[in-house]
């Protein structure tokens, strides 16, 4: 949403995107700011689309949106390839039944990474007023901002400088063991 569209006015920013590969530049964490996916997998989830019918039984009459005559194989499989399962439940940490929290979800990266992928953090792509992007020289700052500035970081993400930490533990050693993201792209440390 540009400059000229509608919610504009409302959002005050275009937001950054991302494309395929942009996944690589950041870690994308939970409300609590631990990591739950491999970030390059986010938007390229293997095999035919499960939600459309790519698939389905053959010789069956399938409906879009309709798992009634899906492949049981595939139903179960939908629940444990790519750590999904598990990311669907890290969404929610840190939050209590019966009242579930479901982000917001952060995408953690530095200047190094803006250089990198040759980002514009300029607007109309981001805006320091709106309460979605924040900066600042320390991991621990930036946990403070987020929790005092955004309206809906309901819990403080008090796991992010560990996961920053680890991730970098992780880059320096060249294998992220958590979600194997050294075969997929290039990682780069958070400084």
């Amino acid at each position: 949403m540009m400059p000229g569209h509608p919610a504009f006015v409302f959002r005050k920013s275009a937001g950054l995107g991302v494309g395929n590969a942009g996944f690589e530049e950041f870690i994308a964490v939970n409300q609590v700011g631990k990591r739950f996916f491999n970030e390059v997998r986010l938007p390229k989830r293997p095999g035919g689309n499960r939600y459309t019918g790519d698939g389905a039984a053959p010789g069956l009459d399938h409906k879009p949106l309709d798992w009634s005559n899906y492949p049981a194989e595939r139903i179960k499989q939908s629940y444990t390839d790519d750590h999904g399962l598990g990311a669907a439940v890290a969404i929610n940490e840190g939050s209590r039944a019966t009242h579930y929290y479901s982000g917001p979800l952060r995408a953690i990266f530095d200047e190094n990474a803006v250089a990198w992928a040759g980002r514009e953090i300029r607007h109309p792509f981001v805006s320091e007023e709106n309460d979605y992007y924040f900066k600042s020289d320390t991991i621990e700052d930036l946990v403070r901002q987020i929790y005092a500035g955004h309206p809906y970081s309901r819990v403080p993400l008090s796991h992010l400088p560990a996961t920053v930490a680890t991730w970098n533990g992780y880059v320096a050693a060249g294998a992220d063991p958590e979600f194997e993201r050294e075969k997929d792209a290039p990682m780069y440390a958070i400084a």
